[in-house]
């Protein structure tokens, strides 16, 4: 997965930091800034790891309540 790629994930809790944690299709960690647990969300890929992946919130397909 190169970055730039957008993924549509739900986040399901934040982690140190302030990002919000999903796992990829592939199964890598994904940190996602300004999504918030339990939403959906399309995520832009801004770096791409062996073990992780950084993103940036695209869209809110699904907000969370506390949005």
């Amino acid at each position: 997965m190169s970055s730039k790629s957008s993924l549509t994930l739900k986040p399901r809790k934040f982690v140190a930091g302030g990002a919000a944690l999903a796992t990829a299709p592939d199964g890598r960690a994904v940190f996602i800034e300004g999504a918030l647990p339990g939403e959906t969300v399309v995520a832009r890929v801004t770096k791409s790891a062996r073990d992780y992946l950084l993103a940036d919130l695209e869209r809110v397909l699904e907000p969370a309540p506390e949005r």
